[in-house]
């Protein structure tokens, strides 16, 4: 470094310049405000009469910043990539310092008097976001020293656009995925409020095909009705499975309305309450089914017809899918803390590619031995939403042929 009193002075001038844009350059994630820093410090240390900041857009080069003796026509203007001394130095990814500009071929006038100028490519991440560039109208003026700061300043103000670009794009990706988002939750809302209001309004429908049918069965002759009896069983099966469908919706819609999850609990009086209903049904279709127990205190706080209904749900689609001869276990037992409900099955088992899906609404697991068997695909669903509402988690595996294990883990009260 050169010992002249002066040179020295505007090297820690320069130094000093680089100092606070580094700080500046990290304060803020916004484009124009970067750009107009980084512009600044550049025309700053080189003294120069004015510079612009070309950034990199598609197959252009568009003036997203001007300074000084530039005209202000040319800001937001776009030129080829290839344009001129900005375009030449851009092309071999290199600085340039052209001392006497108007005699260079690749050279084209924006700035009247233009003698220097120095232009960097701006490059973060090995990909070029734009160009530096300043200008003075005095030939002898830059010097290499201005070179090698300008090339400094360039390297830092490349990674603070990127930077700034990047999160421009994430906040319009995130406006974009809120928009979605607020659209997806709306038609979530219009297909509920359909499916609620359908449901509600089926009831009264089906009660009255049930009177009418059980009026019809009642005025036909014996001998009419015993031709006509399978058709009275497929209408009956009919009803009935809607009769499901609406009771399964609306119990969703029920579980979904404010409720209170803080009562106390004994969460086995609920399990064997459910074991007792189910016993005799499972006896009638030859199946066994069994209780164990858990010692120990098992309260919990929560809600107690919502959580009989996911244990009862739990219970009679494990004996729904068991054939007869098979066995169905109910557990109760303590984890650190947490009281664990499982019911495993020796079933039929559920295919695995289906099941990442078993917990979506309306969503069915079907196979070979289960295509039968029917259901609203609801059941699952409005189990994990009760657990979930208890601050629990689910568990689940299955294999298929073998059996399945669903269940869930709930913290006991005070834990």
């Amino acid at each position: 470094m050169t010992e002249n009193p002066s040179q020295l002075a505007e090297y820690v001038r320069q130094l000093e310049i680089l100092r606070q844009v580094d700080g500046e350059l990290s304060r803020y994630l916004s484009i124009s405000y970067v750009l107009a820093i980084g512009l600044d410090a550049a025309v700053r240390l080189g003294n120069a009469d004015g510079g612009a900041v070309h950034l990199v857009e598609g197959e252009q080069l568009r003036v997203a910043q001007i300074i000084g003796a530039y005209p202000r026509a040319m800001l937001n203007t776009c030129v080829p990539l290839d344009w001129g001394l900005v375009g030449r130095a851009l092309r071999r990814q290199r600085a340039e310092w052209v001392q006497d500009a108007p005699s260079d071929p690749d050279y084209r006038p924006n700035v009247a008097e233009t003698r220097s100028q120095i232009s960097v490519p701006l490059i973060s991440h090995d990909r070029a976001v734009g160009i530096l560039n300043i200008q003075t109208s005095k030939p002898d003026h830059f010097t290499p020293e201005i070179f090698e700061f300008v090339q400094l300043l360039a390297s830092r103000l490349a990674a603070a656009i990127h930077n700034a670009q990047l999160y421009e794009q994430s906040v319009g990706q995130l406006a974009e995925l809120k928009t979605l988002y607020e659209r997806v939750n709306d038609l979530e809302r219009m297909k509920t409020d359909m499916i609620r209001v359908a449901a509600h309004d089926l009831r009264n429908p089906l009660h009255n095909l049930v009177s009418a049918l059980e009026l019809l069965r009642d005025d036909l002759p014996a001998e009419t009705l015993a031709a006509e009896d399978s058709l009275f069983a497929i209408m009956q099966k009919a009803i009935g499975r809607m009769q499901s469908i609406t009771t399964d919706i609306l119990s969703l819609e029920r579980i979904e309305q404010p409720a209170g999850v803080d009562e106390r609990l004994d969460l086995r009086e609920i399990v064997r309450r459910v074991f007792e209903e189910y016993w005799e049904p499972a006896v009638q279709a030859g199946l066994a089914l069994r209780f164990h127990d858990a010692p120990g205190e098992v309260h919990i706080l929560g809600n107690a017809a919502q959580l009989y209904e996911a244990v009862a749900n739990l219970v009679s689609n494990a004996l729904k899918y068991t054939p007869t001869g098979g066995q169905v276990d109910i557990t109760l037992s303590l984890e650190d803390g947490r009281v664990v409900v499982e019911v495993r099955d020796t079933g039929f088992g559920i295919p695995e590619d289906a099941q990442a899906s078993l917990f979506q609404p309306f969503f069915r697991a079907t196979s070979r031995e289960t295509e039968t068997i029917e259901g609203t695909g609801l059941g699952l669903h409005m189990v994990k939403r009760i657990v979930n509402r208890h601050g629990g988690v689910m568990r689940f595996s299955s294999v298929y042929g073998k059996g399945s294990l669903f269940g869930f883990e709930l913290p006991l009260a005070g834990a």
